[in-house]
């Protein structure tokens, strides 16, 4: 077992993330889903993520990679082909908290596994990118084709084809083959793990819920605002995603691991701020097209500035899938802080560019001011109690 497996199962299962993200949103509307509710539908799949992420983070240091590696793609597999059948809200309510806790339980354990290995973890988010390319280009291909409910069901087969190859491979025993042997293990409590994260990386945290969190403001409508303001087609949409995530794939492959990670994280962040801000002035399916190249560098540099300060900051202290858990709960907390600003923003103005102009101005500023934090940031030693 060795790096190449672990990029495969993490291309192939956000691959199948992809496919159904891309597309849940237009089949909420087919099914008869209110605006307000499609976007009250991602807060119960964005709390269970939260919870997932943090939980089995820590658990994947205390017990190893392996065990919820496997959980988690079957268990992604099984709740992604459930979306197939609701027809109202709360059975749709459901099924997205089930698949919240479902896609929470491996995203730190893979990374986890990748860092036991050496692998450079900018590297391993350039084929997580490459598979968001992959399932959006597919995904509207079959859409056009075929149903909707095809979508869930290929989105489906791609989370059982990565459970069969991590069993396969043997995948998240690296650290047992090649990581940490020279290091000694710290048997920390739950709460000294927590601890040490939260201190070391707060700010990182606090950065990626602001950006992410508007960000995600935006997205919850997106292929809404694709399909009827500019008057894309479902395989246009395809494209547009496509476009965006196959230029994350190329930067973070080349340019990913090469600069400082929080340097990378600042510049990402502000970029992402100029992408925003381009959005409301594209008024067809080219202008929206050149928009993604934007937004694919500033998120190739700020998702994998992100990953690897983290990895940075813990990887002494064995502690990765942890803080790398918090951050990916971080990741899924924004995904609850922008259906409600979403929300909240449609009672103002019924606009999808309103969003995107206060995700510019508010990501900004805080990418100002963490810029300025850390000047003040001093290096500190945590010494906890082991067991």
């Amino acid at each position: 077992m060795g790096k190449h497996d672990i990029n495969l199962i993490y291309w192939l299962s956000n691959s199948g993330s992809a496919i159904s993200f891309a597309f849940l949103v237009i089949l909420l509307q087919e099914r008869g889903i209110s605006k307000i509710d499609i976007g009250l539908l991602a807060i119960p799949f964005s709390l269970a993520m939260i919870a997932s992420n943090t939980i089995f983070g820590k658990l994947s240091d205390d017990r190893g990679r392996r065990p919820f590696l496997l959980l988690g793609l079957i268990l992604s597999g099984l709740t992604v082909g459930l979306y197939i059948f609701p027809t109202d809200y709360w059975s749709f309510f459901i099924v997205r908290a089930l698949h919240g806790l479902a896609l929470g339980i491996y995203p730190a354990s893979i990374t986890g596994a990748a860092s036991d290995c050496d692998q450079k973890l900018g590297s391993l988010s350039s084929f997580g990118a490459l598979g968001w390319a992959t399932g959006n280009l597919v995904g509207g291909f079959v859409a056009v084709l075929t149903q909707l409910d095809y979508i869930f069901i290929l989105s489906s087969i791609l989370f059982f084809i990565s459970f069969v190859l991590a069993i396969i491979f043997k995948t998240g025993n690296c650290n047992r083959e090649i990581g940490n042997k020279e290091k000694p293990v710290n048997h920390l409590n739950s709460m000294d793990r927590y601890k040490i994260a939260i201190r070391k990386n707060w700010r990182e945290y606090l950065v990626v819920m602001f950006r992410h969190g508007t960000a995600n403001a935006i997205w919850i409508y997106w292929p809404l605002f694709l399909k009827y303001d500019l008057g894309l087609t479902l395989d246009q949409i395809g494209i547009v995603g496509v476009t965006n995530t196959l230029t994350q794939f190329i930067v973070m492959k080349t340019l990913g691991d090469r600069f400082n990670p929080r340097k990378s994280f600042i510049f990402g962040s502000f970029l992402s701020a100029v992408a925003f801000s381009l959005f409301p002035l594209a008024s067809n399916f080219l202008e929206i097209a050149l928009t993604q190249l934007v937004l694919g560098i500033s998120f190739s540099f700020f998702m994998t500035g992100s990953v690897r300060a983290v990895e940075e900051d813990n990887k002494m202290d064995n502690n990765n899938a942890t803080s790398n858990g918090l951050l990916f709960s971080s990741y899924s907390s924004a995904q609850v802080i922008g259906p409600l600003l979403a929300v909240f923003l449609t009672t103002i103005e019924d606009s999808y560019t309103l969003s995107m102009n206060v995700a510019a101005v508010i990501t900004l500023i805080t990418t100002v001011i963490y810029a300025i934090s850390l000047k003040f940031k001093k290096p500190r030693r945590i010494i906890f109690r082991t067991r």
